[in-house]
């Protein structure tokens, strides 16, 4: 898969509807959390992106991901090998050389949350992401 093909396919997933599992709040408006993850053979890289509004502009999330925030999770095997990825009780089907999937939750509880490549044994197929 050729970079600017990804490029493409991370813009097209910041246009996926989430209004359909938006619920009220009148403390605080919904956040949409795109979560790009890249898998290759040598391991995995996960970046997380915030936008205040639906259709509004992504910006590096620094921190946790805030409780009660809605994920949009992009997987990408650049590998030659497949792969697979779960997250937050959420796994995908076995990804072939080239593929990708998409997988889309909410934050519903505070805590860490290991993601991980289950066809995978090595510590680089695994990491943390905290829900605070």
């Amino acid at each position: 898969m050729k970079i600017g093909a990804l490029v493409l396919a991370i813009a097209a997933a910041m246009t996926i509807s989430g209004g359909s599992l938006a619920s009220s709040r009148t403390t605080d408006p919904s956040h949409y959390i795109l979560m790009s993850v890249i898998i290759q053979d040598s391991g995995i890289r996960v970046g997380t992106y915030q936008a205040t509004k639906h259709h509004g502009d992504m910006k590096p999330l620094g921190g946790p991901i805030p409780r009660g925030d809605y994920l949009s999770i992009n997987i990408f095997n650049l590998g030659k090998k497949p792969h697979n990825f779960h997250f937050m009780g959420k796994k995908t089907k076995t990804i072939k050389p080239g593929g990708k999937a998409h997988l889309f939750t909410a934050a519903l509880t505070r805590g860490q949350f290991v993601y991980t490549s289950t066809l995978d044994k090595s510590k680089k197929f695994r990491g943390l992401l905290t829900v605070a």
